[in-house]
């Protein structure tokens, strides 16, 4: 076999790889869920209560990379942000959005990644709470919603405060590999586990 039958053939391969790579980002919708039949219980939150929004910057990426059944043509801009929740019995930060170290942190993953994902900074959400004099021992956690990089970014900016997560968000920061080398990159992270004690909410 010649050394251009070898190369024609690598290339074959390579290409049908390709192709079955990019046919996986086919639209894939889930299933919509049954439509909602019942009336919503009455809210009661305690006085006081609030939440804030701290957009902290945005992703530039195709909906490939971003969402199920999203296409490579499309291309779109993904707000960061942390959720302030403000109550009597001790505030919450959802998220923290981008923090103070991004640019470091974007470092970490691979090069393809870096090369398909641009981002734009804006304040920290630490640095948001520091300019309206916000009194961080009110501050009881910082609850994730998953230990993606764009959400864990700022954790290392909050120091001491428990970063709230379930057992099985806790395994994924250890056992998830590049796609949360930045959570496990974090120094000093105290993680304290919770778990739903309730039923299912509203079916």
């Amino acid at each position: 076999m010649s050394w251009r039958a070898g190369l024609f053939g690598t290339l074959t391969i390579v290409a049908i790889a390709g192709g079955l790579f990019v046919r996986s980002f086919a639209s894939a919708p889930l299933p919509p869920p049954a439509p909602f039949d019942r009336s919503l219980p009455p809210a009661s939150p305690p006085a006081g209560m609030a939440i804030f929004q701290l957009p902290t910057g945005v992703v530039h990426r195709t909906a490939a990379f971003a969402y199920r059944g999203g296409s490579f043509r499309d291309y779109r801009d993904f707000s960061m942000a942390a959720a302030l929740v403000r109550h009597p019995r001790g505030d919450l930060l959802i998220d923290t959005g981008f923090g103070h170290d991004i640019d470091t942190q974007i470092m970490l993953m691979p090069f393809l990644f870096r090369l398909l994902t641009s981002y734009s900074r804006a304040e920290p959400a630490a640095a948001q709470l520091d300019a309206v004099d916000y009194d961080r021992k009110n501050l009881r956690g910082i609850l994730l919603t998953h230990a993606h990089w764009d959400h864990v970014s700022g954790i290392a900016d909050f120091p001491g405060v428990p970063v709230l997560v379930t057992a099985d968000e806790r395994r994924f920061v250890a056992d998830g590999g590049v796609i949360t080398i930045v959570a496990r990159s974090l120094p000093d992270v105290h993680y304290q586990e919770y778990a739903f004690d309730g039923g299912p909410y509203l079916g």
